[in-house]
């Protein structure tokens, strides 16, 4: 529920709705019905809210209160292993993909 807590709040922020935000970024407001129940979004869609509330998709997903986006260098090291050689969207792909994993997994 991290994440739908998260969300909701920066839309409060702004005087808007998950909904209306949905809307605005072309995706389906059954989303927002999924994310309500505890599921989580895909690294796209994750992209784009976090781009939509200048906020890091960590963030987002609750693992950091900071909502500034986390330098190239930090993201190109993760779990001590260097990840240079790779551009920087599979590292943020790699990085999503692992939040993701991680929320699945803690509900249960």
């Amino acid at each position: 529920m991290i994440f739908w807590e998260k969300l909701n709040h920066l839309c409060t922020e702004q005087n808007t709705t998950v909904t209306a935000v949905l809307k605005e970024l072309k995706i389906s407001t059954s989303k927002g019905t999924a994310w309500r129940n505890g599921s989580v979004p895909n690294g796209v869609i994750l992209d784009k809210l976090a781009d939509y509330f200048g906020v890091s998709t960590d963030y987002l997903l609750g693992r950091t209160e900071e909502r500034g986006f986390v330098s190239k260098h930090a993201a190109s090291t993760i779990d001590g292993t260097e990840y240079d050689d790779l551009p920087e969207e599979a590292i943020e792909e790699m990085e999503n993909y692992r939040a993701y994993l991680r929320e699945k997994y803690r509900k249960k």
